[in-house]
């Protein structure tokens, strides 16, 4: 003998369990985009400088004639480069392993986001269509290449080798 409401609670948790499973798929696509995402807005803001008003007495023309060397403050300027995008990109990517942590138990799906990142850096490196470079050969790039990679790389490597501390030893009384 069937019970009719038995088997409906079974349908609902078995269609519950497949949500979930397509909720965390999803989940785990977005933080790979957002690593995409985040690797295109911290290229675009790496030549930040900050200090110095060498920009005030530049025009649009200016602009439009300047090659990409010569929109770079000049020396004696007090202008400083400032990579802070490379300390966004640490923390930034190792917050992107740390939630696909929490969907998955697979150190390479955690670290799809930072893969996805430097596939998006790597491409940045290319030119465009018109022969320009969004990324140069120069430190702050080197260093977001760094910052980007290797903070994620070491948290998920000390979070993956992680051992459990040592039972506490009793004490007599």
């Amino acid at each position: 003998m069937e019970i009719p409401g038995r088997q409906a609670d079974v349908n609902d948790v078995v269609t519950r369990a497949r949500f979930a499973a397509v909720a965390r798929g999803l989940t785990m696509a977005l933080l790979v985009v957002a690593a995409l995402f985040s690797v295109f807005v911290e290229v675009l803001y790496l030549p930040f400088y900050v200090g110095g008003s060498w920009t005030s007495a530049v025009t649009p023309s200016d602009l439009a004639l300047a090659s990409g060397a010569h929109l770079a403050a000049p020396l004696g300027s007090g202008a400083i480069p400032v990579p802070v995008t490379a300390l966004i990109a640490a923390a930034v990517n190792i917050a992107l392993v740390a939630a696909m942590r929490t969907f998955t138990g697979s150190l390479r799906l955690a670290l799809l986001p930072v893969l996805a990142w430097t596939f998006g850096f790597l491409l940045c490196t290319f030119p465009g269509p018109g022969s320009d470079t969004l990324l140069m050969g120069d430190w702050p790039t080197l260093l977001l290449l760094v910052c980007g990679t290797v903070p994620p790389l070491l948290y998920a490597f000390n979070v993956s080798t992680a051992v459990a501390p040592p039972a506490p030893v009793p004490t007599r009384r």
